[in-house]
């Protein structure tokens, strides 16, 4: 199978390259590396407390300095106009890089699923990052073509009763028609789970008539077993339009990486 995905955007600085390399963000790196010291010296003291009488010492040294630098840590950072409100580990990572946290996509992280579970299928097969039919109203996570016909999938990883669950069917259905028209065939539409599969079916499975849920493995098994339907000139026409929807990069094939 081949697998393409849009080009990397490049996260945005949170400051400039002259702050990035200056005095002020040397200290702030100081100051982590003497706070990581500190959480060290802790544990170690605990781990063997029985071979260091004065382990309590150096746990509360340990605790003093590494609070020290933490809190050296956010008065720099803030110096230099950097939120730290609500700071995580990612959000550390992204600070000590100078770029914008960027939120997980857990599209991204499926679609890298879905091609773990069919690369072994051969390279007549594609799967293409997201496609928007009319904007994020009609977007299709991914799409999967071969000879077997053309899927639009969307996924679920969140659980459907959190609060801010975004249910994927609505704009997959209005996104399967959007491709139908685009490319002039039928589009099979299908929902694939990390997990909750049987508490999603239960509450939004009655909205959708034609759609199929399914698990990786049940992806896999479906999909493996289509009868041929496309040629190769039809699969190619259908594969540039959707290279052109998706603004897939072509030029970086991840199946060869």
């Amino acid at each position: 199978m081949r697998y393409f995905e849009t080009k990397e955007k490049r996260p945005k600085k949170l400051i400039s390259d002259r702050d990035y390399h200056g005095f002020r963000f040397f200290l702030i790196r100081v100051c982590i590396v003497i706070f990581i010291l500190g959480f060290a010296g802790m544990f170690f003291a605990w781990i063997y407390r029985k071979q260091w009488a004065n382990y309590r010492t150096i746990q509360a040294y340990s605790l003093l300095f590494g609070g020290i630098a933490w809190f050296g840590f956010m008065a720099l950072v803030k110096s230099l106009g950097i939120s730290v409100r609500g700071i995580t580990y990612s959000k550390l990572r992204a600070i000590l890089r100078n770029e914008e946290e960027q939120p997980p996509d857990a599209d991204l992280f499926m679609r890298k699923q879905t091609y773990n579970s069919l690369y072994k299928m051969s390279d007549d097969w594609t799967l293409f990052p997201t496609v928007y039919g009319a904007g994020d109203a009609k977007k299709v996570a991914g799409v999967i073509t071969g000879p077997g016909g053309v899927y639009a999938a969307g996924y679920v990883v969140q659980n459907p009763k959190d609060r801010n669950f975004v249910n994927p069917g609505k704009a997959l259905m209005e996104g399967r028609t959007a491709l139908e028209k685009k490319l002039g065939m039928d589009v099979d539409v299908m929902i694939v789970f990390a997990k909750h599969k049987k508490r999603y079916k239960k509450m939004y499975g009655h909205l959708y008539e034609d759609m199929h849920y399914f698990t990786l493995q049940e992806m896999n098994a479906f999909i493996s077993h289509r009868e041929p339907k496309l040629d190769e000139i039809e699969l190619n026409r259908i594969n540039k339009l959707l290279a052109k929807m998706s603004n897939a990069d072509m030029s970086q094939d991840l199946d060869k990486l």
